[in-house]
């Protein structure tokens, strides 16, 4: 066996959109809890914490595509399903704060 061999191991392949997907998925579920906290603590017009919801699922959605191409693309699924998995919860999550944020 050539010693170099040894020494030169390749890395394994990294799904450049599953790692966004995850960064995305993470920012969006901190996005939510702050909108909570906002909501429980009733800071702040009710306006702007909608526009916040309106645009973290935006944003949340562009993340879910990008976590479902990477899972299709890439054979490390890990963060592409688990990005996938956060922007689909904050989706139902943020869909749940609007909802009590329409009807107060």
């Amino acid at each position: 066996m050539d010693p170099y061999a040894r020494a030169y191991r390749e890395r394994p392949e990294r799904s450049g959109l599953g790692i966004a997907s995850f960064v995305m998925g993470l920012m969006s579920l901190a996005g939510a809890f702050v909108v909570f906290v906002l909501m429980l603590a009733r800071v702040g017009s009710r306006v702007l914490v909608g526009l916040g919801l309106c645009g973290g699922g935006i944003f949340a959605l562009v993340g879910l595509g990008l976590g479902i191409a990477g899972a299709i693309q890439s054979r490390n699924r890990g963060l592409a399903v688990l990005g996938a998995v956060f922007n689909g919860l904050f989706i139902s999550i943020g869909s749940i704060l609007l909802l009590v944020l329409l009807l107060q």
